[in-house]
């Protein structure tokens, strides 16, 4: 049974009169007219008296228009279910993190939300920050967590975190501090240079005036957790930010090899589509980051 020519009958006999359902329907006079004889046909039975002074219900119209309401009211009932089943089978709000924010220190703000927001449903990827901006740009993500400030004009920003970007070596190596001199003789095991925190550590030097080709990495691994590993195993010195090594730094796997008269720092910021209405959920995540103010990260 058509749907629409249903909903037609029932408008139409609500509002006794074609044209008033047809108002009601935004839809023609004669649109309404034609879905009422097509309902008409299709039972085999004239529901409506059709005059000057309105329409009327017949017998048929009668016994049909008790059956019409509950259906309609059922297949409402019907598209809400369907409408829940697909709301819990999907996530309301996709998050796409790089990984160094999104394996450490982002697990534990969104546990927090969650207790706060019980019903909306988060899924996180890991990606790097050239992905973020992209995924985000392709509408594949609602909010993004990356590294650095963006300078897109597409894109709304906010800091959210700032760590330490520090020289860490096995808990056997023998120096505690170098000079930024003594960099490129040191056998570092970095990430590779489109990585997020090869890329934070480029800026750092920058800002003392030392060219990041001098750094001659001895083993260059993709993933932090290879890297801490390779440096635990004593195989070389790295540079990992703080919120990454805090747990291995503390039991004394990892030491703090300090720069003398130098200081790294990697950022990280929050990203979400600019000049757009955001969804109610998103709009929540990004209220609870922004008041928070890092205090709920790992």
């Amino acid at each position: 049974m058509n749907i629409s020519n249903l909903k037609a009958f029932i408008e139409t006999v609500q509002a006794s009169s074609i044209s008033k359902a047809a108002d009601n329907l935004h839809l023609t006079q004669p649109a309404v007219s034609m879905q009422l004889q097509n309902l008409e046909t299709s039972l085999g039975h004239q529901l409506l008296n059709r005059s000057n002074r309105g329409v009327q219900l017949t017998e048929y119209g009668k016994v049909f228009f008790s059956y019409a309401q509950s259906f309609l009211t059922l297949w409402d009932n019907l598209q809400q279910d369907l409408k829940a089943v697909a709301a819990s089978e999907y996530p309301s709000l996709q998050v796409g993190t790089c990984p160094a924010i999104g394996q450490y220190a982002l697990p534990c703000a969104l546990f927090l939300f969650k207790q706060i927001y019980p019903q909306i449903r988060v899924s996180v990827q890991s990606l790097s920050s050239q992905e973020v901006i992209s995924e985000l740009r392709n509408r594949t993500l609602h909010t993004g967590f990356l590294e650095g400030i963006p300078h897109a004009p597409d894109l709304e920003s906010h800091l959210v975190l700032r760590s330490e970007l520090i020289l860490v070596a096995s808990s056997s190596h023998p120096k505690t501090a170098v000079d930024l001199a003594d960099l490129p003789g040191l056998p570092l095991v970095l990430t590779p240079p489109d990585c997020d925190i090869r890329r934070s550590l480029e800026r750092s030097l920058a800002r003392y005036q030392m060219d990041s080709a001098s750094l001659k990495p001895f083993l260059e691994l993709d993933g932090l957790e290879s890297v801490k590993s390779a440096v635990i195993s004593g195989h070389g010195l790295s540079f990992l930010p703080y919120i990454a090594i805090k747990k291995e730094l503390f039991s004394g796997d990892l030491q703090r090899v300090f720069i003398n008269g130098a200081t790294f720092e990697i950022t990280f910021s929050m990203v979400w589509r600019k000049n757009e209405s955001l969804s109610e959920d998103n709009q929540q995540l990004i209220n609870f980051i922004r008041n928070d103010s890092g205090k709920s990260f790992c």
